[in-house]
């Protein structure tokens, strides 16, 4: 199923090439992103969101872009459950 971002790139009047050319990709990825089939990166979602106006939250999130942020605001609101949960995940991963 395409996204909204895949769908909004695909109206763009610029050609793929291009799109291509201002990302910094080859045009067979940015064939990817349109399909549906990939999700660009986030350093691309913003040069797409600068360029043609697709905003970065209308491509599916990025799972490891969303743990770093989960990661990034466990530690600064409450850093002793943080603690707890990496020291649980250490003992689980070590005594396996």
């Amino acid at each position: 199923m395409r996204s909204q971002g895949s769908r909004m790139l695909g109206q763009v009047k610029a050609s793929q090439a291009d799109v291509a050319r201002i990302c910094g990709v080859v045009q067979s990825t940015v064939s990817r992103w349109v399909s549906g089939a990939k999700i660009p990166e986030p350093k691309h979602r913003e040069i797409l969101r600068r360029e043609y106006g697709i905003p970065v939250f209308a491509w599916p999130p990025d799972h490891a872009e969303v743990l770093q942020f989960v990661t990034t605001e466990l530690a600064k609101r409450a850093p002793n459950v943080l603690a707890s949960i990496l020291a649980d995940f250490k003992r689980q991963t070590i005594d396996g």
